[in-house]
Protein backbone atom coordinates (compact mmCIF):
# COMPACT_ATOMS: atom_id res chain seq x y z
CA UNK A 1 0.00 0.00 0.00
CA UNK A 2 1.40 3.45 -0.84
CA UNK A 3 1.65 6.14 1.73
CA UNK A 4 -1.34 8.49 1.44
CA UNK A 5 0.48 11.52 2.83
CA UNK A 6 -0.96 14.48 0.94
CA UNK A 7 1.61 16.87 -0.48
CA UNK A 8 0.83 20.53 0.15
CA UNK A 9 -1.35 21.73 -2.73
CA UNK A 10 0.03 24.19 -5.18
CA UNK A 11 -1.83 27.13 -6.43
CA UNK A 12 -5.02 26.51 -8.39
CA UNK A 13 -3.33 28.06 -11.38
CA UNK A 14 -0.49 25.52 -11.46
CA UNK A 15 -2.84 22.62 -10.83
CA UNK A 16 -5.05 23.67 -13.72
CA UNK A 17 -2.07 23.86 -16.08
CA UNK A 18 -0.76 20.44 -15.14
CA UNK A 19 -4.24 18.94 -15.31
CA UNK A 20 -4.64 20.32 -18.82
CA UNK A 21 -1.30 18.82 -19.82
CA UNK A 22 -2.37 15.48 -18.36
CA UNK A 23 -5.54 15.51 -20.43
CA UNK A 24 -3.50 16.24 -23.56
CA UNK A 25 -1.16 13.35 -22.75
CA UNK A 26 -4.13 11.01 -22.30
CA UNK A 27 -5.61 12.06 -25.65
CA UNK A 28 -2.31 11.66 -27.50
CA UNK A 29 -1.52 8.28 -25.99
CA UNK A 30 -5.06 6.99 -26.42
CA UNK A 31 -5.13 8.13 -30.04
CA UNK A 32 -1.75 6.56 -30.69
CA UNK A 33 -2.83 3.25 -29.22
CA UNK A 34 -6.03 3.17 -31.23
CA UNK A 35 -4.30 4.19 -34.40
CA UNK A 36 -1.47 1.72 -34.05
CA UNK A 37 -3.88 -1.13 -33.30
CA UNK A 38 -4.29 -3.18 -36.46
CA UNK A 39 -7.57 -4.82 -37.38
CA UNK A 40 -5.54 -8.00 -37.19
CA UNK A 41 -4.79 -8.43 -33.49
CA UNK A 42 -1.67 -10.43 -34.30
CA UNK A 43 -0.08 -7.37 -35.94
CA UNK A 44 -0.86 -4.97 -33.11
CA UNK A 45 1.98 -2.95 -31.63
CA UNK A 46 1.62 -1.08 -28.37
CA UNK A 47 2.78 2.53 -28.40
CA UNK A 48 5.11 3.42 -25.51
CA UNK A 49 6.03 6.94 -24.37
CA UNK A 50 9.20 8.23 -22.74
CA UNK A 51 8.85 8.70 -18.98
CA UNK A 52 10.99 11.83 -19.25
CA UNK A 53 8.54 13.40 -21.69
CA UNK A 54 5.46 12.31 -19.72
CA UNK A 55 6.84 13.91 -16.57
CA UNK A 56 7.91 17.07 -18.38
CA UNK A 57 11.59 16.48 -17.66
CA UNK A 58 12.67 16.09 -21.26
CA UNK A 59 15.09 18.45 -23.04
CA UNK A 60 17.57 18.46 -20.17
CA UNK A 61 14.84 19.30 -17.68
CA UNK A 62 13.64 22.47 -19.40
CA UNK A 63 10.59 23.50 -21.35
CA UNK A 64 11.18 25.27 -24.66
CA UNK A 65 12.63 28.72 -24.12
CA UNK A 66 12.39 31.68 -26.46
CA UNK A 67 14.33 34.91 -26.65
CA UNK A 68 12.59 37.98 -25.26
CA UNK A 69 13.36 41.64 -24.65
CA UNK A 70 11.74 44.05 -22.20
CA UNK A 71 9.95 46.99 -23.79
CA UNK A 72 7.34 49.55 -22.86
CA UNK A 73 3.64 48.73 -23.00
CA UNK A 74 3.05 52.05 -24.81
CA UNK A 75 5.31 52.83 -27.76
CA UNK A 76 5.06 55.74 -30.19
CA UNK A 77 6.73 54.99 -33.53
CA UNK A 78 7.08 57.94 -35.90
CA UNK A 79 7.99 57.67 -39.57
CA UNK A 80 8.65 60.35 -42.17
CA UNK A 81 6.71 60.02 -45.42
CA UNK A 82 8.91 59.43 -48.45
CA UNK A 83 7.80 62.75 -50.00
CA UNK A 84 8.76 64.80 -46.92
CA UNK A 85 12.20 65.91 -45.70
CA UNK A 86 13.46 66.38 -42.18
CA UNK A 87 14.10 70.00 -41.20
CA UNK A 88 15.08 70.13 -37.52
CA UNK A 89 15.21 67.76 -34.52
CA UNK A 90 14.31 69.23 -31.12
CA UNK A 91 15.17 66.25 -28.87
CA UNK A 92 17.94 63.71 -28.32
CA UNK A 93 18.01 60.03 -27.39
CA UNK A 94 17.36 59.70 -23.66
CA UNK A 95 15.37 62.94 -23.33
CA UNK A 96 12.18 62.85 -21.28
CA UNK A 97 9.25 64.33 -23.19
CA UNK A 98 5.68 65.15 -22.27
CA UNK A 99 2.54 64.91 -24.36
CA UNK A 100 2.49 67.88 -26.73
CA UNK A 101 6.25 68.52 -26.69
CA UNK A 102 7.86 69.28 -30.06
CA UNK A 103 9.98 66.42 -31.41
CA UNK A 104 11.05 67.47 -34.91
CA UNK A 105 9.95 69.53 -37.90
CA UNK A 106 9.69 68.85 -41.63
CA UNK A 107 10.63 71.12 -44.51
CA UNK A 108 7.72 73.06 -46.00
CA UNK A 109 9.16 74.61 -49.18
CA UNK A 110 8.00 71.78 -51.41
CA UNK A 111 4.48 71.78 -49.95
CA UNK A 112 4.15 75.56 -50.31
CA UNK A 113 5.26 75.26 -53.94
CA UNK A 114 2.71 72.51 -54.59
CA UNK A 115 -0.05 74.55 -52.96
CA UNK A 116 0.70 77.54 -55.19
CA UNK A 117 0.63 75.32 -58.26
CA UNK A 118 -2.72 73.81 -57.24
CA UNK A 119 -4.12 77.32 -56.69
CA UNK A 120 -3.01 78.30 -60.20
CA UNK A 121 -4.56 75.11 -61.63
CA UNK A 122 -7.87 75.83 -59.90
CA UNK A 123 -7.87 79.45 -61.06
CA UNK A 124 -7.14 78.37 -64.64
CA UNK A 125 -9.97 75.81 -64.62
CA UNK A 126 -12.41 78.35 -63.19
CA UNK A 127 -11.48 80.75 -66.01
CA UNK A 128 -12.10 77.95 -68.50
CA UNK A 129 -15.57 77.34 -67.05
CA UNK A 130 -16.37 81.06 -67.22
CA UNK A 131 -15.20 81.22 -70.84
CA UNK A 132 -17.33 78.19 -71.74
CA UNK A 133 -20.40 79.70 -70.11
CA UNK A 134 -19.87 82.99 -71.99
CA UNK A 135 -19.54 81.00 -75.21
CA UNK A 136 -22.81 79.19 -74.49
CA UNK A 137 -24.61 82.53 -74.02
CA UNK A 138 -23.24 83.76 -77.33
CA UNK A 139 -24.23 80.55 -79.16
CA UNK A 140 -27.75 80.68 -77.73
CA UNK A 141 -28.19 84.19 -79.14
CA UNK A 142 -26.80 83.18 -82.54
CA UNK A 143 -28.97 80.07 -82.59
CA UNK A 144 -32.12 82.16 -82.29
CA UNK A 145 -31.25 84.16 -85.41
CA UNK A 146 -30.71 81.31 -87.89
CA UNK A 147 -33.21 79.10 -89.72
CA UNK A 148 -34.34 75.93 -87.96
CA UNK A 149 -32.39 73.64 -90.31
CA UNK A 150 -29.11 75.27 -89.13
CA UNK A 151 -29.84 75.32 -85.40
CA UNK A 152 -28.64 71.73 -84.91
CA UNK A 153 -25.02 72.83 -85.31
CA UNK A 154 -25.41 75.35 -82.49
CA UNK A 155 -27.14 72.76 -80.31
CA UNK A 156 -24.22 70.31 -80.68
CA UNK A 157 -21.67 73.02 -79.84
CA UNK A 158 -23.61 74.01 -76.73
CA UNK A 159 -23.90 70.38 -75.55
CA UNK A 160 -20.15 69.90 -76.01
CA UNK A 161 -19.42 73.03 -73.95
CA UNK A 162 -21.79 71.86 -71.19
CA UNK A 163 -19.96 68.52 -71.05
CA UNK A 164 -16.65 70.34 -70.78
CA UNK A 165 -17.99 72.47 -67.94
CA UNK A 166 -19.16 69.37 -66.06
CA UNK A 167 -15.76 67.68 -66.43
CA UNK A 168 -13.90 70.83 -65.42
CA UNK A 169 -16.11 71.30 -62.33
CA UNK A 170 -15.18 67.73 -61.26
CA UNK A 171 -11.48 68.48 -61.79
CA UNK A 172 -11.80 71.64 -59.69
CA UNK A 173 -13.31 69.65 -56.79
CA UNK A 174 -10.46 67.11 -57.05
CA UNK A 175 -7.87 69.89 -56.96
CA UNK A 176 -9.59 71.49 -53.98
CA UNK A 177 -9.32 68.20 -52.05
CA UNK A 178 -5.65 67.99 -53.00
CA UNK A 179 -5.16 71.53 -51.71
CA UNK A 180 -6.81 70.67 -48.38
CA UNK A 181 -4.51 67.66 -47.96
CA UNK A 182 -1.47 69.82 -48.67
CA UNK A 183 -2.74 72.39 -46.19
CA UNK A 184 -3.05 69.71 -43.49
CA UNK A 185 0.48 68.53 -44.25
CA UNK A 186 1.75 72.08 -43.96
CA UNK A 187 -0.03 72.57 -40.63
CA UNK A 188 1.43 69.30 -39.29
CA UNK A 189 5.01 70.02 -40.26
CA UNK A 190 5.96 70.28 -36.59
CA UNK A 191 5.60 66.82 -35.02
CA UNK A 192 4.65 66.63 -31.34
CA UNK A 193 4.58 63.70 -28.92
CA UNK A 194 1.24 62.06 -28.18
CA UNK A 195 2.48 60.42 -24.98
CA UNK A 196 4.81 61.16 -22.09
CA UNK A 197 7.93 59.04 -22.08
CA UNK A 198 11.55 58.71 -23.13
CA UNK A 199 13.12 59.15 -26.56
CA UNK A 200 14.51 55.65 -27.13
CA UNK A 201 15.62 55.78 -30.77
CA UNK A 202 16.38 58.33 -33.49
CA UNK A 203 17.28 56.77 -36.85
CA UNK A 204 18.42 58.24 -40.14
CA UNK A 205 15.35 59.37 -42.10
CA UNK A 206 14.56 57.62 -45.38
CA UNK A 207 14.08 60.18 -48.15
CA UNK A 208 12.42 59.26 -51.41
CA UNK A 209 12.38 55.57 -50.51
CA UNK A 210 10.38 53.28 -52.78
CA UNK A 211 10.18 50.65 -50.05
CA UNK A 212 6.97 49.86 -48.26
CA UNK A 213 6.45 51.85 -45.09
CA UNK A 214 6.97 48.73 -42.96
CA UNK A 215 10.22 47.83 -44.73
CA UNK A 216 12.36 50.26 -42.75
CA UNK A 217 12.51 51.19 -39.06
CA UNK A 218 10.72 54.15 -37.53
CA UNK A 219 12.57 57.46 -37.58
CA UNK A 220 11.87 58.12 -33.89
CA UNK A 221 10.57 55.90 -31.07
CA UNK A 222 9.13 57.21 -27.81
CA UNK A 223 8.52 54.71 -24.98
CA UNK A 224 6.35 55.23 -21.93
CA UNK A 225 8.02 54.39 -18.64
CA UNK A 226 6.61 52.22 -15.87
CA UNK A 227 4.40 49.75 -17.73
CA UNK A 228 6.61 47.05 -19.25
CA UNK A 229 5.95 44.06 -21.46
CA UNK A 230 8.23 41.43 -23.00
CA UNK A 231 8.47 40.90 -26.75
CA UNK A 232 9.30 37.29 -27.60
CA UNK A 233 10.23 35.52 -30.83
CA UNK A 234 8.98 32.07 -31.83
CA UNK A 235 9.36 29.88 -34.93
CA UNK A 236 6.43 28.97 -37.15
CA UNK A 237 7.19 25.35 -36.22
CA UNK A 238 6.29 26.04 -32.58
CA UNK A 239 3.77 28.86 -32.94
CA UNK A 240 0.90 26.51 -32.03
CA UNK A 241 2.58 25.53 -28.76
CA UNK A 242 1.64 28.91 -27.25
CA UNK A 243 -1.74 30.57 -26.84
CA UNK A 244 -3.30 33.75 -25.49
CA UNK A 245 -3.59 33.69 -21.72
CA UNK A 246 -0.88 31.06 -21.28
CA UNK A 247 1.18 31.65 -18.12
CA UNK A 248 4.93 31.92 -18.69
CA UNK A 249 8.14 32.20 -16.72
CA UNK A 250 10.48 35.05 -17.66
CA UNK A 251 14.07 34.17 -16.78
CA UNK A 252 17.15 36.38 -16.60
CA UNK A 253 19.80 35.40 -19.14
CA UNK A 254 22.52 36.35 -16.66
CA UNK A 255 21.09 34.69 -13.53
CA UNK A 256 18.69 31.82 -14.30
CA UNK A 257 17.51 31.72 -10.70
CA UNK A 258 16.05 35.20 -11.13
CA UNK A 259 12.57 34.89 -12.63
CA UNK A 260 9.33 36.81 -13.15
CA UNK A 261 5.82 35.60 -13.88
CA UNK A 262 3.86 36.67 -16.93
CA UNK A 263 1.00 35.85 -19.30
CA UNK A 264 0.91 35.86 -23.11
CA UNK A 265 -1.24 38.85 -24.13
CA UNK A 266 -0.68 39.00 -27.91
CA UNK A 267 0.54 36.75 -30.74
CA UNK A 268 1.40 38.66 -33.92
CA UNK A 269 0.89 36.30 -36.87
CA UNK A 270 0.75 39.11 -39.41
CA UNK A 271 4.39 40.19 -39.54
CA UNK A 272 6.92 37.35 -39.91
CA UNK A 273 10.48 38.30 -39.02
CA UNK A 274 13.52 37.50 -41.11
CA UNK A 275 15.48 34.49 -39.85
CA UNK A 276 18.87 35.53 -38.62
CA UNK A 277 19.81 36.85 -35.23
CA UNK A 278 17.06 35.32 -33.12
CA UNK A 279 18.10 32.23 -31.16
CA UNK A 280 16.03 29.53 -29.52
CA UNK A 281 16.85 27.54 -26.42
CA UNK A 282 16.55 24.08 -24.88
CA UNK A 283 14.21 22.42 -27.32
CA UNK A 284 13.62 21.18 -30.85
CA UNK A 285 13.13 24.72 -32.12
CA UNK A 286 16.88 25.28 -31.95
CA UNK A 287 17.09 23.57 -35.33
CA UNK A 288 14.52 25.83 -37.00
CA UNK A 289 16.79 28.68 -38.08
CA UNK A 290 15.39 28.64 -41.61
CA UNK A 291 11.74 28.80 -40.51
CA UNK A 292 9.77 32.04 -40.36
CA UNK A 293 9.64 33.65 -36.94
CA UNK A 294 6.86 35.64 -35.31
CA UNK A 295 6.56 38.02 -32.38
CA UNK A 296 4.48 37.45 -29.28
CA UNK A 297 4.07 39.57 -26.16
CA UNK A 298 3.70 38.89 -22.44
CA UNK A 299 2.81 41.08 -19.51
CA UNK A 300 4.93 41.03 -16.32
CA UNK A 301 3.71 40.49 -12.76
CA UNK A 302 6.42 42.79 -11.37
CA UNK A 303 8.85 45.23 -12.97
CA UNK A 304 11.28 45.11 -10.05
CA UNK A 305 14.82 44.57 -11.31
CA UNK A 306 13.85 45.08 -14.97
CA UNK A 307 14.77 47.78 -17.44
CA UNK A 308 13.80 48.52 -21.04
CA UNK A 309 16.04 46.65 -23.46
CA UNK A 310 16.91 43.88 -20.99
CA UNK A 311 17.09 40.40 -22.56
CA UNK A 312 15.20 37.49 -21.00
CA UNK A 313 14.17 33.97 -21.93
CA UNK A 314 10.48 33.02 -22.04
CA UNK A 315 9.20 29.53 -21.25
CA UNK A 316 5.69 28.13 -20.70
CA UNK A 317 4.92 27.86 -16.98
CA UNK A 318 4.27 24.14 -16.55
CA UNK A 319 4.78 24.19 -12.82
CA UNK A 320 8.52 23.62 -13.17
CA UNK A 321 9.18 26.40 -10.71
CA UNK A 322 7.47 24.44 -7.93
CA UNK A 323 8.00 20.91 -9.21
CA UNK A 324 8.32 18.04 -6.71
CA UNK A 325 11.76 16.57 -6.31
CA UNK A 326 12.20 13.06 -7.62
CA UNK A 327 10.13 11.11 -10.14
CA UNK A 328 6.35 11.62 -10.13
CA UNK A 329 3.95 9.86 -12.49
CA UNK A 330 0.28 10.65 -13.27
CA UNK A 331 -2.01 8.08 -11.68
CA UNK A 332 -3.68 7.13 -14.96
CA UNK A 333 -0.52 5.29 -16.03
CA UNK A 334 -0.58 3.08 -12.92
CA UNK A 335 -2.35 -0.27 -12.50
CA UNK A 336 -3.49 -1.85 -9.19
CA UNK A 337 -2.48 1.20 -7.19
CA UNK A 338 -4.06 -0.08 -3.95
CA UNK A 339 -2.57 -3.59 -4.06
CA UNK A 340 0.43 -4.32 -6.27
CA UNK A 341 1.10 -1.21 -8.36
CA UNK A 342 2.83 -1.63 -11.71
CA UNK A 343 3.09 -0.11 -15.19
CA UNK A 344 3.25 -1.67 -18.63
CA UNK A 345 6.70 -0.88 -20.01
CA UNK A 346 9.04 -1.74 -22.84
CA UNK A 347 11.64 -4.32 -21.76
CA UNK A 348 14.35 -2.84 -23.96
CA UNK A 349 13.86 -5.48 -26.63
CA UNK A 350 10.56 -4.34 -28.09
CA UNK A 351 8.32 -6.41 -25.81
CA UNK A 352 5.72 -5.34 -23.25
CA UNK A 353 6.32 -6.30 -19.60
CA UNK A 354 4.84 -5.45 -16.21
CA UNK A 355 7.20 -3.44 -14.02
CA UNK A 356 6.32 -3.45 -10.30
CA UNK A 357 6.54 -0.07 -8.59
CA UNK A 358 7.26 1.16 -5.11
CA UNK A 359 5.11 4.23 -4.55
CA UNK A 360 5.76 7.09 -2.18
CA UNK A 361 3.70 10.19 -1.56
CA UNK A 362 0.52 11.13 -3.41
CA UNK A 363 0.01 14.69 -4.72
CA UNK A 364 -3.75 15.23 -4.78
CA UNK A 365 -3.54 18.55 -6.65
CA UNK A 366 -1.71 16.89 -9.56
CA UNK A 367 -3.16 13.39 -9.15
CA UNK A 368 0.39 12.02 -9.26
CA UNK A 369 2.38 9.46 -7.29
CA UNK A 370 6.01 9.61 -6.27
CA UNK A 371 7.93 6.69 -7.78
CA UNK A 372 10.45 5.35 -5.27
CA UNK A 373 11.67 2.51 -7.48
CA UNK A 374 10.66 0.39 -10.46
CA UNK A 375 11.19 2.77 -13.40
CA UNK A 376 13.47 5.65 -14.34
CA UNK A 377 13.33 8.60 -16.73
CA UNK A 378 14.96 6.41 -19.38
CA UNK A 379 12.07 3.90 -19.44
CA UNK A 380 9.20 3.83 -21.93
CA UNK A 381 5.70 3.02 -20.68
CA UNK A 382 2.27 2.40 -22.21
CA UNK A 383 -1.17 3.70 -21.38
CA UNK A 384 -2.88 0.76 -19.58
CA UNK A 385 -5.47 -0.38 -22.11
CA UNK A 386 -7.67 -3.19 -20.70
CA UNK A 387 -6.47 -5.76 -23.27
CA UNK A 388 -2.72 -5.29 -22.78
CA UNK A 389 -0.75 -8.42 -21.91
CA UNK A 390 2.93 -9.12 -21.41
CA UNK A 391 4.85 -10.13 -24.50
CA UNK A 392 3.01 -7.85 -26.93
CA UNK A 393 5.34 -6.02 -29.37
CA UNK A 394 5.96 -2.32 -28.66
CA UNK A 395 6.73 0.69 -30.81
CA UNK A 396 8.13 4.14 -30.09
CA UNK A 397 7.18 5.46 -33.52
CA UNK A 398 4.05 7.56 -33.83
CA UNK A 399 2.78 8.70 -37.22
CA UNK A 400 -0.49 9.71 -38.81
CA UNK A 401 -1.50 8.30 -42.22
CA UNK A 402 -1.72 10.67 -45.18
CA UNK A 403 -5.49 10.80 -45.39
CA UNK A 404 -7.77 13.82 -45.84
CA UNK A 405 -8.62 15.74 -42.69
CA UNK A 406 -6.18 13.68 -40.62
CA UNK A 407 -4.14 16.60 -39.31
CA UNK A 408 -3.90 16.72 -35.54
CA UNK A 409 -2.74 19.85 -33.78
CA UNK A 410 -2.36 20.27 -30.06
CA UNK A 411 -2.04 23.78 -28.73
CA UNK A 412 -0.45 24.55 -25.45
Amino acid sequence: MPKEKIVKQRTKKTAFIIAAISIIIICVVFFAIKFLSSENAGNRKVYVSSVSEITGLGYVGFANRYLGVVESQDILELKIDSDRELDEIFVEVGDEVKEGDKLYSLKTENIVRQMRQVELDIEGMKNTVKSNRDEIVFLEKEKSTVPAEHQIDYTLQIQSLLANISQTDYSIKTKQLEYEQLKKSLESSVITSTLSGTVQTINEPKHGSSELETAYPAFMIIVKGGDFRVKGTISELNIHSISLGMPVILRSKIDEQKTWKGTIIEIDMGKPQSSGDDKFYYGPESASSSASKYSFYTDISSTEGLMIGQHLTIEPDLGQGTQNEGLWLPSFFLVDIDSSPFVFADNGNGKLVKKPLELGEYDESLDSYEIISGITLEDFIAFPEPDLVEGMPTTKEFSVPDTPNSDMMIEG
